[in-house]
């Protein structure tokens, strides 16, 4: 008999079967030595979160690669089973279920029982859960769907910082790493801000840009909005810097590169990152002339963009009157006068 015509008999303490067999098809083509061994408790966290709504067991071509060379899981099939049968998932209820499917399928049912399709999704849901004929959900749900246990919501609670690590791996901190540098007690942005500043205190290659941009999209996300506009004016402040040309200064020097080959150089040392000017303009409640005066505090050993034109570059972004080509015009008559006074002349 179908999932169906057992789960809607709501006075039944049925109890999931985890012996269930899934058609198999063509497994992970990977290599080997790109895959981590098993991450423990990060995985399983990683895992539970992935699966907190309602979901079937799939072949293992369909789960998300990450759980493979993230996670190390490799039979993620297997996994979800074993897991299930330690009681972190336990199979869907009628409405969870139901709220799994689009809206659209959701009318289709009622449409094809007779009753109304107008309401939110929660209304339909309701109407189709509390008709007596249901066998017409097996169409749209023929799988048995599993969510997150008491027991699952208990463990994702008490490893939540590992879930915040996996969104933002961008920013370059594992598990691990989190796990050895973190102070208990802390919330996982005090922690990762602790680790940036640290990061920062180590002299970067970049001067800090790396850092200030995953600082600026972690306040951000924090809602702490007038500290993130500082970092991003940092980060701004030193993609207009030009600072990047002391990489090729030397080669210069030596005789590998022309005075038309570096001036030719402006578009590889002055960035014009959409990214990161264009949210400048929403944060214009909180900007204030003291964040530029603070940043140029930095000083740099190249310093390309004076005070005045950064402060008249944002006020534009700022006002809604930022001209892209005119902006590079200005900087480019900057960054040749800084080649003819200091590299042209030696």
């Amino acid at each position: 008999m179908g999932f169906f015509s057992n789960i809607f008999k709501k006075k039944e303490n049925i109890q999931p079967s985890v012996n269930i067999t899934v058609t198999a098809k063509a497994e992970f083509v990977h290599d080997d030595s790109e895959i981590p061994p098993l991450q423990g408790d990060y995985a399983k966290a990683i895992f539970l979160w992935a699966h907190s709504k309602a979901t079937p067991i799939r072949d293992n071509n369909s789960y998300a690669r990450y759980f493979l060379y993230e996670c190390g899981i490799r039979n993620p099939s297997k996994y979800h089973r074993e897991l299930i049968a330690e009681g972190y998932f336990e199979e869907a209820s009628v409405e969870q279920t139901l709220n799994s499917l689009k809206v659209t399928e959701l009318k289709e049912i009622l449409s094809a029982l007779g009753e109304s399709t107008t309401g939110k999704k929660d209304a339909l849901v309701w109407r189709i859960a509390n008709h007596s004929d249901t066998s017409l959900i097996e169409k749209y749900s023929p799988e048995k769907l599993y969510m997150l246990s008491a027991l699952g919501q208990i463990f994702l609670a008490d490893h939540a910082d590992y879930v915040m690590v996996h969104k933002h791996k961008n920013w370059g901190i594992g598990w691990q790493e989190y796990d050895a540098r973190k102070v208990p007690g802390r919330s996982y942005y005090d922690n990762m801000r602790a680790i940036f500043n640290e990061q920062l205190s180590r002299g970067p290659q970049d001067f800090g840009r790396t850092q200030y941009l995953f600082m600026y999209q972690l306040l951000n996300e924090e809602g702490k909005r007038e500290r993130a506009l500082q970092m991003l004016l940092r980060v701004l402040y030193l993609d207009f810097s030009g600072v990047d040309i002391l990489r090729y200064t030397d080669s210069y020097s030596r005789g590998f590169y022309k005075q038309k080959e570096m001036r030719e150089m402006f578009n590889v040392v002055i960035m014009f990152a959409p990214g990161i000017i264009n949210p400048i303009k929403d944060f214009a409640d909180v900007y204030t002339d003291e964040m530029i005066t603070k940043v140029y505090e930095q000083h740099l050993p190249v310093q390309i963009c004076d005070q005045k034109l950064f402060r008249s570059i944002v006020h534009s972004v700022l006002d809604g009157t930022y001209d892209q080509a005119a902006t590079e015009e200005k900087l480019k008559r900057a960054y040749n006068k800084y080649l003819r006074e200091n590299l042209f002349t030696q």
